[in-house]
């Protein structure tokens, strides 16, 4: 019994022996294929790696439109919209303050250099409404920080403070 186990396994190790030396031969022969596949699953690794790793491309400049959500404005309140250009170039920013439903009640220019803000003030009102601002101009989103600011008119105190979007 242990002859014809031996037999078994030899012819075993002999099959698996060829096999490795013939894989190894045709890896090397020039019928082989052009890349081995684990190759090929690396270098695919490393486009993805080299993907994820570069920078992401800056944003492109065109016209951007920043508007906050409506806030009810009272009598008694002062809002005003506030822009500050966060960038490294001077930004002409045309403000709008206005009613939710009809044309703006106010607006203006402003060139507004790098680290500096400009305010447009609303006129006093007349009767409790809803005002929003909006903030428009040529670069990029991330070059502004903008919002539309409510404060007491007799406690001076920040009511409320909405961001543009």
């Amino acid at each position: 019994m242990r002859s014809r186990l031996s037999k078994r396994v030899g012819i075993l190790v002999v099959v698996i022996a060829s096999l490795i030396v013939g894989t190894s031969v045709l890896a090397q022969s020039p019928f082989a294929p052009a890349q081995n596949p684990i190759d090929a699953v690396l270098a695919k690794l490393d486009q993805v790696i080299e993907t994820l790793t570069a920078p992401p491309p800056p944003p492109e400049s065109g016209p951007v439109v920043l508007s906050t959500p409506a806030v009810l404005v009272r009598v008694t309140d002062h809002p005003s919209c506030n822009v500050v250009n966060v960038g490294t170039e001077p930004l002409s920013v045309t403000i709008r303050v206005g009613l939710v439903l009809s044309s703006p009640i106010g607006s203006g220019v402003f060139v507004v250099p790098p680290g500096e803000f400009r305010t447009l003030n609303s006129a006093p009102l007349v009767n409790p409404t809803n005002l929003r601002c909006e903030f428009s101009f040529e670069g990029t989103a991330a070059a502004v920080r903008a919002n539309l600011n409510v404060i007491g008119r007799f406690t001076f105190e920040s009511i409320v403070s909405v961001d543009a979007r």
